[in-house]
């Protein structure tokens, strides 16, 4: 893990290929995503993190970024929750308030949710982790991004098969390779995960797949395609444990649970296509994308059958003003239609009849605009405006228990304004920012029927944050600071006659207060260091309820702080060792701060020999066998709060990759050369 350098610092050298004897034209064929345009704290994974000397979870790989706790809930059918300086805290499943972005295609969908099963970590390249309000770019559900990257289809021809298995059933397959196709290249992947769980009734079968392609179109355009299929063809849900259980048993199942066959199978496919035109003062590009879900989820409660459609586009354009300033500006525009069917779980069966039928459909759409500009000669300053409108609408087809059909309309005016100065090995940053969010389609729903709730609404954000770092030869340090002022903030309730479905309330004020720190260290070209600490204070500021008001309690589901700690020995070809130390503080389960998880700290340990095509891995993750919850179910029914990390595991595996020798192509820059972003770093 490293500290990443903004702008045009970033810009990748081209492979150097003396040593495989063959000739290789440089090429370079990805544009610089929006948000490294944008000052803005962030933390890149190569593929030493997400593969080699780590285990097939995203938790893992994500242990010890600063502002980041991922949360791993044992189940594919949960998925795992991210929470970033404390945005995401409340999803019940899947991921909320952050934007997902997989090869620049928006995975988060028009009312703010998303997934992430479909990041193969097995055959992803890249991972960027974006911390902050980045609302001036995305629009809705922006608390922060996760923009992952597969291979390219443009690049050296490759080959890679890697096979995993460990204790608890876990055993996956991936394979991954590229090679020319005409003028252009052609990139496939495809992969299986299996496990049966550290938990009593927690197994899963995962597949998926994809291929892309991308052609040169003329002097300076690229186009491109991908299409992409997830099969979650089981997943198994244990449920959330009370503290008896927990204290008791930690790898128990709810006996309603399964008795109710609680869990979920679905199917995903992805189409995206993709035009993209760099000149030498400006760059255009286009993506359209679309996806359809089919979903059969039974709840100890309900059985749930949901047909999902999404399809939008996102254009992105910038020009260089002069020497001395950039222009950039976008437009988005999504639609998704569910088609929503809850029926009663009989004993493990789908009831005989309908609880909800009903068609939800949302429009979103945003115009962005930001001017970075150069006023001094290592100074930068930055503003951008986004607008957002949203419109919800359901057509409720049960009428049995009143009619839900109503639509509702939300939008908002984000901001970003920034000022960034650079010299010598330290860069600092102060930024303000603004952040929206809508309630999702589930999170409207009205408890115990049809249509939307008309009570709840969208949270709005703003947030402030100063950041320095410093890059000295072996050494890099950084030092973050935000506050986040949320008003209408979004809470979680889950029903009490209903496990498993929330309804959801606003809280009236709340603040985020945070201090992120890291250090990376490179003694020697074989010795690595790393060290995280994340400071939070995420309070509730003024909260009325029913009963007693909660203002000054602790906003619950992620740590008070966290910190880790890492020595990894090893080049890029032989041995590679790394032992890493992950600490998390208490956190709070619900809104009265009535029940707690307790701290916990893990040690993982983790080993690979790269000795020409072959590299040979193993890992223990929780050597010590340490007692920890990994997610919280946040003001969970009964109480039921808690969610167990696995204990001891291991896991060992291998890959095998052949490379090619010879590609043609050119190089097609990361900005213009004119742009302000090279006269900074000057």
């Amino acid at each position: 893990m490293a500290i990443v350098a903004p702008l045009a610092a970033q810009q990748p050298e081209p492979r150097d290929t003396a040593r495989a004897g063959g000739l290789l034209e440089p090429i370079h064929v990805r544009a610089s995503a929006d948000s490294q345009r944008l000052p803005l704290s962030r933390t890149s994974l190569g593929e030493r993190e997400l593969r080699l000397a780590r285990a097939a979870q995203l938790d893992d790989a994500l242990a010890g970024v600063t502002g980041v706790f991922p949360q791993a809930r044992g189940s594919f059918a949960l998925d795992t929750r991210l929470v970033v300086r404390g945005a995401g805290a409340r999803a019940a499943f899947g991921t909320r308030g952050i934007t997902v972005l997989l090869d620049g295609v928006p995975q988060t969908l028009a009312d703010g949710q998303a997934n992430l099963a479909q990041l193969d970590l097995a055959t992803l390249e890249r991972v960027e982790i974006v911390r902050g309000a980045a609302a001036a770019l995305y629009g809705n559900a922006a608390g922060g991004v996760l923009a992952a990257y597969a291979p390219a289809p443009l690049g050296a021809s490759f080959a890679r098969v890697r096979v995993l298995g460990g204790s608890d059933g876990a055993r996956q397959g991936s394979l991954a390779a590229r090679t020319r196709l005409g003028a252009g290249g052609v990139v496939l992947t495809a992969s299986e995960t299996r496990q049966d769980g550290w938990r009593d009734y927690a197994a899963g079968v995962l597949r998926q797949a994809s291929a892309g392609v991308r052609w040169p179109a003329g002097a300076s355009w690229q186009v491109g395609a991908r299409a992409r299929v997830s099969d979650l063809a089981r997943a198994e849900n244990p449920g959330a444990l009370d503290s008896a259980q927990l204290a008791t048993n930690p790898r128990m199942a709810q006996g309603r649970n399964v008795a109710f066959d609680a869990g979920k199978r679905a199917t995903e496919w992805q189409f995206s296509a993709d035009a993209a035109r760099f000149g030498a003062r400006s760059e255009l590009s286009a993506v359209l994308f679309g996806l359809t879900r089919d979903l059969d989820n039974p709840l100890p409660t309900a059985w749930v059958i949901l047909n999902r459609s999404d399809v939008g586009a996102r254009f992105s354009g910038s020009r260089s003003l002069g020497e001395r300033a950039l222009l950039l500006a976008g437009l988005d525009v999504q639609h998704q239609r569910d088609e929503r069917l809850n029926f009663d779980n009989d004993s493990g069966a789908i009831g005989a009849t309908a609880r909800i039928n009903q068609r939800e459909t949302v429009l979103a759409w945003g115009v962005r605009a930001a001017v970075r500009a150069a006023v001094a000669r290592r100074t930068f300053g930055t503003a951008g405006l986004r607008y957002d409108r949203v419109r919800f609408a359901v057509r409720d087809r049960l009428l049995a228990d009143g009619d839900g059909t109503g639509e509702r309309a939300m939008d908002a005016v984000s901001f970003t304004t920034a000022l960034e100065h650079a010299r010598g090995p330290w860069r600092a940053h102060a930024s303000l920012g603004s952040a929206f969010e809508t309630p999702t389609t589930t999170e409207l729903a009205r408890p115990g029927t049809g249509g939307f709730n008309a009570a709840v609404q969208p949270q709005r954000a703003v947030q402030a944050e100063a950041r320095l770092a410093w890059a000295g030869g072996p050494v890099t340090l950084a030092l973050t600071a935000y506050r986040t002022t949320l008003r209408d903030g979004l809470v979680p309730r889950e029903e009490p006659t209903a496990p498993g479905r929330f309804f959801f309330v606003n809280a009236a004020r709340v603040r985020l207060d945070g201090l992120e720190a890291e250090l990376h260290a490179a003694p020697r070209s074989w010795l690595r260091a790393a060290g995280t600490l994340t400071l939070t204070d995420h309070r509730y500021v003024s909260f009325p309820t029913d009963s007693t008001p909660l203002d000054g309690r602790r906003v619950p589901g992620a740590p008070r702080w966290g910190a880790s700690a890492r020595l990894a020995a090893g080049g890029t070809r032989g041995a590679f060792a790394e032992a890493e130390v992950v600490h998390a503080g208490r956190a709070f389960a619900d809104d009265a701060n009535s029940a707690s998880a307790a701290p916990w700290t893990l040690v993982n340990l983790r080993a690979a020999w790269q000795a020409g095509a072959v590299t040979p891995f193993a890992g223990v993750r929780n050597a010590l066998d340490t007692r920890a919850v990994g997610s919280l179910n946040v003001n969970g029914a009964l109480r039921r709060f808690f969610e167990p990390a696995a204990g001891r595991m291991w896991y060992v595996g291998v890959e095998l990759r052949s490379e090619g020798t010879r590609v043609e192509g050119r190089v097609i820059p990361l900005a213009p050369r004119s742009s302000p972003l090279v006269y900074l770093y000057r």
